[in-house]
């Protein structure tokens, strides 16, 4: 069955929005107009459009802006915004909503977008999802059925694409190769934001003018991998050992390193050294360190 960009993104967000565990259902697939004196609601049932009683939170398709579609990957990027409505109560002085951060309805909305952004990549009918979320922001406030709702719009930064693979779907841990205590596990997985792995060959060609045989031979060959991480702090193994190189304590290229790749049930380990690091330091941001590994020994890919 055919289906619409958008509406896949909307299914997918009223989803992802009733996985809170606050018990608030979301609902949506309707259209609603809000203003400051007035609240709309149309939902088409049995043939007809009708004004509903709501008890759950309404969720409208706001807005959508495609950006590039890429046919090969079937990729699309897009800027998403839904209109959501949260219960509020009127003060009786100004006739104003009175917003309640601490309702559960608010709380349930910010634990899924706080999920989505430890969750870059979400896998949905065949489809899978890169999502930037922003912070929702109040743009009216009304009342239904004599209740007081607050009306968020919640911008959304999304790519959607059937084939390929994203970078938040390869996972890197990074330990020293004497240290008997390494696992994959967060003490050692590297927080980060590019990496650049390169394969690369030293060859010659060779001609025989009497055989007329003209051919390329490699004499050697290389593997190594650059890469920029966030530094966290020492309380994780793999940033320690990072930020002593960075300070000069342990010399670059002097200790063996275990390096491991994974994606997915794929896992490679390396075994490598780390021949350049620096890491500049930018008064209003976050430490970042970028540095490069070589092969110390042999590939062993599990």
């Amino acid at each position: 069955m055919f289906s619409t960009v958008q509406e896949r993104t909307f299914n997918l967000f009223l989803e992802q929005l009733n996985s809170n565990t606050k018990g608030v259902v979301f609902d949506g697939n309707f259209m609603f107009k809000a203003t400051n004196s007035e609240f709309k609601m149309y939902k088409a049932e049995a043939d007809s459009l009708e004004i509903k009683e709501t008890n759950y939170c309404p969720v409208a398709d706001a807005q959508m802006i495609e950006q590039v579609y890429i046919s090969g990957t079937e990729k699309v990027s897009m800027t998403r915004e839904f209109f959501v409505t949260i219960p509020a109560h009127e003060n009786p002085k100004t006739r104003e909503g009175v917003f309640d951060n601490t309702s559960n309805e608010y709380q349930a909305l910010l634990e899924v977008l706080t999920n989505l952004k430890g969750n870059f990549v979400v896998n949905h009918e065949n489809y899978k999802y890169i999502y930037k979320v922003k912070t929702p922001d109040k743009i009216g406030e009304t009342m239904i059925n004599g209740k007081m709702f607050i009306v968020l719009v919640v911008p959304l930064s999304m790519i959607e694409f059937k084939k390929g693979r994203a970078g938040d779907q390869h996972e890197f841990y990074l330990g020293l190769a004497s240290d008997l205590n390494f696992d994959l596990t967060e003490n050692y997985k590297l927080d980060f934001e590019t990496t650049n792995p390169t394969a690369q060959a030293s060859t010659y060609d060779e001609n025989d003018l009497d055989t007329d045989f003209t051919g390329t031979y490699t004499t050697s060959s290389k593997w190594l991998k650059r890469m920029t991480v966030f530094f966290r702090s020492h309380a994780y193994e793999c940033d320690r050992l990072l930020d002593r190189i960075v300070k000069n304590i342990d010399k670059a290229g002097k200790l063996e390193y275990k390096f491991v790749w994974k994606e997915g049930t794929e896992i490679a380990t390396y075994t490598v050294l780390i021949t350049s690091s620096n890491m500049p330091i930018i008064r209003t941001d976050m430490d970042m360190i970028t540095f490069t590994i070589e092969l110390a020994g042999d590939l062993d890919v599990q």
